[in-house]
């Protein structure tokens, strides 16, 4: 599975494999402070994901990753570096340090239901001017990445999904065709499809990047996007170290300082396992709604939300080998049953207010290290 900031791909365990294009530009004006890595994968995007395609039919049902930019492919990439400090980031085509700042689950499905198409009608009436809206409500918030652009639509949560339990399939939407990621204008995730593995983790890993950088040498490889809260097996991180650039996890947890303290410790046990900086893949909070009434947590409202996000960025951003937060939930819909916004596609304001700011200081963070 891998996973791609600004051109890259990624790849996951529980949705899919990663990578990273690095930029090619200012390289001898970085190198004086930052030492860069060479991590190659390679051409346009499309045929990596014909390769991949093509494996699904061989190796079984897998969703992989790649984040990309419309930046021309082969002239200018993004990288991940390491300071001299030991403090690691991404850096942009500008050879300017960032941390991917990224929504997930973002499809026009969750405002095509009876309760809200009126909406879609009234505001948008094309997917270009959605998309369009998209960007800037991400602009707005100052997030910097579209992340993973499936969405949970179908399934019961009780029956069907249960993040802590056995492992269970449940339905996704399509992901964003590559034309309408790339127009978006920003670094963004595409899924590919793998073969689930654990027992042959090493020739998995060896096969699948020797694949994507016969296409695509210019990619860096974000790595598997693992479930943390199931906690990842020893023996796979071990085989995917010489493969994967970035240690991909998803991880949800509560508002405690506790539990964050947990799911930090667990980050640093598996990052210093690695050696890899890591990217928080996919986390999120919510609280019950008129509409999702069910999905109750440690918190009630959408202030708290908020509170809850701006504590956890600010958490995270004191490690210096996180690189990454990719926020779960755009639109609130019947599947999933939470979002930044309302099913009637307006901002939860006491939510977003927080989450602007911290978003921004998070970039000022990733700067000064």
């Amino acid at each position: 599975m891998s996973t791609t900031i600004a051109r890259c791909v990624r790849w996951q365990r529980t949705y899919g494999p990663s990578s990273c294009h690095r930029a090619t530009t200012s390289q001898k004006r970085i190198q004086s402070h930052w030492q860069l890595r060479t991590w190659t994968f390679s051409g346009d995007h499309h045929h990596c994901r014909r390769v991949a395609e093509q494996k699904t039919i061989i190796m079984s049902e897998r969703t992989d990753q790649i984040m990309a930019t419309p930046e021309n492919p082969g002239t200018r990439f993004f990288t991940v570096a390491q300071s001299a400090t030991g403090s690691w980031s991404f850096i942009d085509p500008e050879g300017k340090p960032f941390v991917s700042l990224g929504v997930n689950h973002i499809d026009d499905s969750d405002l095509r239901y009876p309760h809200n198409v009126d909406v879609w009608n009234e505001r948008y009436g094309s997917r270009q001017k959605w998309e369009q809206g998209v960007v800037t409500d991400l602009q707005s918030l100052n997030f910097n990445t579209i992340g993973w652009t499936s969405q949970y639509i179908s399934g019961g949560w009780g029956e069907a999904l249960d993040w802590f339990g056995d492992p269970v399939d449940v339905g996704h939407s399509h992901p964003w065709p590559d034309r309408d990621l790339l127009e978006a204008g920003m670094p963004y995730v595409v899924q590919l499809r793998m073969q689930e593995i654990e027992d042959v983790a090493q020739q998995y890993y060896k096969t699948i990047t020797e694949a994507i950088r016969r296409y695509d040498p210019n990619h860096l490889i974000l790595g598997d996007r693992y479930n943390g809260n199931k906690g990842i097996p020893e023996v796979v991180l071990r085989a995917m170290t010489d493969y994967v650039d970035v240690l991909s996890v998803q991880y949800f947890t509560g508002k405690s300082s506790e539990e964050y303290a947990t799911m930090i410790g667990d980050l640093r046990n598996w990052q210093q396992l690695t050696g890899k900086p890591v990217l928080i893949a996919d986390i999120g909070n919510w609280v019950p709604t008129a509409m999702n009434p069910h999905r109750t947590s440690d918190m009630e409202t959408h202030e708290e939300r908020g509170q809850d996000y701006a504590n956890g960025l600010a958490t995270i951003m004191q490690e210096p080998w996180i690189i990454g937060w990719h926020w779960c939930g755009y639109i609130e819909n019947l599947g999933r049953g939470w979002g930044v916004k309302d099913p009637q596609d307006n901002f939860y304001t006491d939510m977003t207010a927080p989450m602007r700011k911290a978003n921004a200081a998070a970039q000022t963070t990733i700067a000064d290290r």
